[in-house]
């Protein structure tokens, strides 16, 4: 069999660089973005390819494997000097950082998404469905390989297991975190292991000794003959806020099996969408801010601004401070003289430039186009 060789567009084959098994999506974005550049494109022309074309490209393949990190690297920095308008005979300056850019425009990028990161949301979705649905066809063939006697949240990676199951194994600690089990039955939901009580944390509970056996289920809790919570064993096994939480729980009377949901969506189902947003909040907040301007509104200020698609890119530029002034240009390294050339006197950047520079106001105010802003506002 070719070492390359693939079936329904997926490698058959895995060896141990799965960089040189994955190098098809590199050169299929590559293909694809050789072919723009012959075009002459707008930004805003090029953020909807990006967006709408070459960020689409992987997405059957990540909903399979997960890519490695030197892949994902490659494919983001053929799109970044695509968005900047690098090629291989000459390289421009890269103004921001691709992990800048693919931060939602509310908080000052461009929504560029992480291929890393969005391929966590799709392994996790496929962890969802194999987690939620036992009697899919895909369920049926990992649980008699890797979990004949357990559920998938107890399977382990096993022995010499396939690259697909690696990968549904590396996705699976955020969605375990975040489901909330439904009880129905209880046979299947583990006390002490499961997120199963509303208003707690996973692992929900602590275990008294000599009470609870510690994989017990929450079936050991219930009197099936009367459909009631046992409240004699519940007292005496938890403190008094889990057992308030606990009777609070409701009981069908028909006892169905219980069902996991995600507390993300209104739906109750897992979707790439709320993963991938997910993903991004846990990773902004340890983003310390950069930028004064950030966490104010003038991002939506810019982006709902009734003017053409150019004019909101420049003013991005200008709020992020990443216009080729001779201020910037000197920071990236470009020996230059950072005087002002239109008034010779103060050190041009983007607050000298638009704030103070007295040539360039009174060609901006006496211009029929320009939009006037009071010369003391920031």
């Amino acid at each position: 069999m070719n070492a390359h060789s693939r079936y329904l567009g997926l490698p058959m084959k895995f060896g141990r660089s799965k960089k040189e098994v994955f190098s098809f999506v590199q050169k299929r974005v590559w293909k694809k973005i050789k072919g723009w550049k012959e075009k002459c494109l707008s930004c805003a022309g090029k953020e909807t390819l990006i967006k709408a074309v070459a960020l689409a490209i992987p997405n059957y393949i990540m909903s399979c494997y997960k890519l490695p990190e030197g892949c994902c690297d490659a494919v983001e920095g053929m799109l970044a000097k695509f968005w900047w308008g690098s090629d291989e005979y000459k390289r421009k300056i890269h103004w921001m950082r691709w992990g800048r850019l693919g931060e939602t425009k509310k908080r000052g990028g461009l929504g560029f998404r992480s291929f890393t990161d969005f391929n966590k949301a799709f392994l996790w979705k496929q962890y969802w469905r194999l987690m939620s649905d036992n009697n899919s066809l895909m369920s049926s063939i990992f649980k008699s390989r890797y979990f004949p006697r357990t559920s998938i949240s107890k399977a382990t990676v096993g022995f010499q297991p396939s690259y697909a199951w690696r990968s549904l194994m590396k996705a699976r600690d955020l969605v375990e975190s975040d489901a909330q089990w439904v009880i129905g039955n209880g046979r299947t939901v583990q006390i002490f292991k499961d997120n199963c009580i509303p208003g707690t944390q996973s692992p929900p509970i602590q275990r008294a000794e000599g009470t609870i056996d510690e994989d017990a289920v929450v079936a050991d809790l219930i009197i099936h003959d009367t459909r009631l919570w046992d409240i004699e064993r519940i007292m005496a096994s938890f403190n008094s806020f889990i057992v308030k939480r606990i009777l609070n729980i409701p009981i069908s009377f028909r006892l169905p099996d219980d069902k996991v949901t995600w507390k993300w969506e209104k739906s109750d189902e897992f979707s790439v969408r709320s993963g991938h947003h997910l993903l991004c909040e846990n990773k902004s907040k340890e983003v310390v801010e950069s930028s004064s301007v950030r966490g104010t509104d003038i991002w939506k200020q810019i982006w709902n601004f009734n003017g053409p698609r150019s004019v909101h890119n420049f003013l991005w530029r200008l709020a992020s401070n990443i216009l080729p002034t001779r201020c910037n240009l000197s920071k990236k390294g470009i020996s230059l003289d950072q005087t002002c050339p239109l008034c010779n006197y103060g050190m041009e950047d983007s607050n000298h430039l638009f704030l103070h520079c007295p040539t360039a106001k009174a060609v901006w105010f006496s211009s029929p186009i320009g939009i006037h802003i009071p010369p003391n506002s920031v």
